[in-house]
């Protein structure tokens, strides 16, 4: 477990100055040391985040330097406690028309409805909340939250600067359609009787249609299959890809109702997020950023680095590597997230990091092995970062596969790509083990620059021979 926080950017420096300001008997200090020691000493049941982005904060509020410090790790930790902190979603906040813009939307899992909480400071536990807001509308990126009375508070006409909107609920609002299958067999008399627990479980996330209507997904029932008292999860199409081995099914004939309806929202929530996070990188497109970005590869035969053609879909086997180039033509600073989608579901967080104005990012994301082979995708998230803010990371995404075959007690498997990181430079991490954490995407309007953009490439995962 690693921790580091850094006082500036690669092309910035970090000041000094006379501190305490204003206060008898100043002496020069480091800024970022001694607001990073202000912090601690204030919050010390904080995260590491929490702590980072009271930083920022300050930095903002006070106008104490220019630079803008940079945290990466185990953020999610309680400081110095070595114990993981509940995950704390939260966005500095600008005040507009009766209300306020943050920059994260439906990618964060903020929408219409989302409750938020008011914080004037980023480490102050939530009972310190100032008042609420909910979200009344939201985009990919964006959202607009309103004032509401909440837990018998109201928010206070004057609010002190740099307040943060902090979500209250943990959960992701990643929704999909799934069609039920033909009645008159025993899995789809199963689904029937399981119906009312699993919309339960579920909530809005999962909606199901009947078995003709138009749906992401489709359960079916397969008599002549190898398992015939398995609910088959088929594509939009209705269609079996490739063959029945690489097909998720999930048993019904050894579950009893509430056991199968666990296994089922379980299963349908983890494909649920990896759709989801596939039709943000289609509908957003390459928005107005000017980043060149291509993708390289190499493999053991070959160890040059070449351009990776993304005309067509290009197939790779085990062995083969992925790599990014990406270079930053513009005047501001462009945060980089690379996100890797299976075709078992797996969602690996690859990289992210910040490019400065005219840097050139050259990154080794994965290496194919060959647990599992399909059309999966690389998705890159890139977002304008305004000054003295957090890099943006995506971490939260990232989830494990879907389990093929589900009996009883069946536990998901890994993700199956390996990417490297600041953690992952010093030992081969898990992509399943995530922070889970977001942190904001800019610190002002996405409208008043350049919008975000997510670009997607298809890649054939094949065997070598």
């Amino acid at each position: 477990r690693l921790v580091a926080f850094f006082a500036a950017q690669t092309n910035e420096v970090t000041p000094e100055k006379n501190l305490p300001k204003g206060k008898p008997g100043r002496v020069p200090q480091g800024v970022f040391t001694y607001t990073l020691f202000e912090t601690l000493a204030e919050y010390p049941g904080a995260t590491y985040r929490q702590i980072g982005q009271e930083v920022l904060r300050k930095y903002s509020v006070k106008n104490l330097a220019r630079s803008t410090p940079m945290f990466e790790g185990d953020l999610d930790s309680v400081a110095f406690s070595g114990t993981p902190g509940a995950r704390v979603a939260q966005w500095s906040a600008n005040a507009s028309d009766g209300g306020f813009s943050v920059a994260a939307g439906t990618l964060h899992g903020v929408g219409e409805g989302t409750l938020m909480a008011v914080m004037a400071s980023a480490a102050d536990p939530l009972e310190a909340a100032l008042g609420y807001a909910t979200v009344t509308r939201s985009d990919t990126f964006t959202a607009f939250a309103t004032p509401v009375d909440h837990a018998g508070k109201t928010l206070p006409a004057d609010l002190p600067p740099g307040v943060q909107l902090r979500k209250v609920s943990s959960d992701l609002d990643f929704t999909l359609t799934v069609a039920l299958p033909e009645a008159g067999t025993a899995p789809g008399d199963a689904m029937a009787r399981i119906l009312a627990a699993l919309r339960e479980d579920s909530g809005p996330r999962l909606q199901f249609v009947e078995a003709g209507a138009e749906a992401d997904l489709r359960l079916a029932v397969i008599p002549d299959s190898p398992r015939p008292d398995a609910l088959w999860i088929l594509p939009s199409t209705g269609l079996v890809e490739g063959d029945l081995s690489r097909t998720p099914s999930i048993s019904t004939a050894d579950k009893d109702d509430a056991e199968l309806a666990g296994v089922l929202a379980e299963t349908l929530g983890r494909m649920s997020k990896a759709i989801n996070v596939l039709k943000l990188g289609s509908s957003v497109g390459e928005g107005s950023l000017d980043v060149d970005v291509g993708l390289m590869t190499r493999s053991p035969e070959n160890k040059t680095l070449r351009g990776l053609e993304t005309g067509g879909v290009p197939r790779l086997i085990p062995k083969d590597e992925v790599h990014v180039e990406a270079t930053n033509h513009m005047d501001i600073p462009v945060d980089v997230n690379v996100l890797y989608v299976g075709s078992d579901y797996s969602i690996s967080h690859m990289f992210a990091g910040r490019l400065q104005p005219g840097d050139t990012l050259k990154k080794g994301l994965l290496r194919i092995t060959d647990e599992a082979f399909g059309r999966d995708r690389v998705v890159l998230v890139m977002t304008p970062a305004a000054p003295q803010s957090p890099v943006e990371s995506l971490a939260f995404l990232a989830q494990d596969a879907v389990e093929l075959t589900r009996g009883v007690g069946d536990e998901g498997t890994t993700a199956r790509s390996v990417g490297h990181s600041l953690e992952g430079a010093l030992r081969e991490a898990g992509f399943g083990e995530t922070t889970r954490a977001a942190v904001s995407m800019m610190e002002e309007e996405v409208t008043s620059g350049p919008m975000p953009a997510i670009l997607q490439f298809e890649i054939d995962t094949v065997p070598g021979n």
